[in-house]
C-alpha cells in the first residue's frame, strides 16, 4: 500500500479525532482509477468515503 499525501494523513487524523469508536483508514492504494481516499467505518458498520481536495491560491504563495 502506497503512503498517505501530508493532506490525506491530517485530513484522516482530523476524522479520527472527530468520530470517536470509527475507523478512518487508507482506501486509495492507487491499484486503479477513480478510487475516493479515505473510507470512515461506523460503529454501526456503516461505510462512508471521503475525497480529500485542497484549494491554493498560488498568488498567496
Amino acid at each position: 500500500m502506497v503512503g498517505l499525501p501530508d493532506e490525506e494523513a491530517w485530513a484522516r487524523d482530523c476524522l479520527r479525532a472527530a468520530l470517536p469508536g470509527c475507523a478512518v483508514d487508507q482506501h486509495d492504494d492507487n491499484s486503479e482509477a477513480g478510487m475516493y481516499d479515505l473510507t470512515i467505518t461506523y460503529r454501526d458498520g456503516a461505510i462512508g468515503a471521503v475525497e480529500v481536495t485542497a484549494a491554493a491560491d498560488r498568488q498567496q504563495s
